[in-house]
């Protein structure tokens, strides 16, 4: 599983081995107060690793240290709803890195044949696809 974390619209992509199973966002009312949204994406992160019990491995996008705060905190809500003996959560997934890989600031040619309804899904993909081809 793949997550672009956010407190508003948080993207996720699950694969099995190097095929793309399933995909989706998770969005929220930018206008609750901030504590909220993150407890409607954990609540939500929650019914989705229900929905997916084989999630043996969660990956989560780097953040870099200007990211607004609770982008910092979604990391978490996302990681808790996971965190379990049977699934790993790792902050792993370097930003620059899969953002080079599939060409996230150009023309994004390897994530064109993909239907979604976010940007964040899309990324969520695109780190999927990143790490695959590297840990393969």
């Amino acid at each position: 599983m793949f997550v672009d974390p956010a407190s508003i619209s948080s993207g996720w992509a699950y694969f099995d081995g190097a095929t793309l199973v399933n995909h989706g966002t998770i969005a929220v009312p930018k206008a609750l107060d901030p504590f909220e949204r993150l407890r409607l994406v954990n609540e939500a992160y929650i019914k989705l690793a229900a929905y997916l019990p084989d999630v043996s491995e969660v990956h989560i996008e780097q953040l870099v240290r200007n990211t607004h705060i609770f982008t910092h905190y979604s990391v978490s809500a996302i990681g808790i709803a996971f965190a379990s003996p049977k699934c790993k959560v790792a902050g792993d997934i370097p930003i620059q890195s899969w953002q080079a890989h599939v060409d996230w600031k150009g023309k994004r040619t390897a994530l064109e044949t993909y239907k979604v309804s976010s940007e964040d899904e899309q990324a969520a993909i695109g780190m999927g696809l990143y790490y695959i081809d590297n840990a393969f």
